[in-house]
């Protein structure tokens, strides 16, 4: 009795063992190559020209910087308006960052379908 493994199926179209194992290489280097690119990459967003947040491009906090003409005592809640602001706008700029690095990755999975 001799056991027959069918060919990989990607989509519609099959794959050979070897076309298979390239496809599995290759989807293993963008996702590398895409860690890398986010574990290195620095986003930063501001508000009025006075605030300024940086956060990883994974989203964690790197670095607040308050100009200090923005200080007033008297006006706190403007402030803290102002660091809120220009923290929403980092983080819009890391999801966009992380979708154009992961770009690749999605296609190559969109192709299988």
């Amino acid at each position: 009795m001799s056991s027959h493994v069918p060919p990989h199926r990607v989509g519609v179209t099959e794959l050979s063992d070897a076309d298979f194992l390239t496809h599995a290489d290759l989807l293993q280097q963008h996702l590398l190559d895409a860690q890398s690119r986010l574990e290195e990459s620095e986003i930063t967003g501001t508000a009025g020209g006075v605030v300024w947040v940086t956060l990883s491009a994974l989203g964690e906090p790197r670095v607040v910087h308050i100009d200090p003409s923005a200080v007033d005592p008297d006006d706190i809640d403007g402030l803290e308006v102002l660091v809120l602001q220009a923290l929403q706008h980092a983080t819009e700029q890391v999801r966009r960052n992380s979708q154009n690095i992961m770009g690749p990755v999605s296609d190559f999975f969109q192709r299988l379908q």
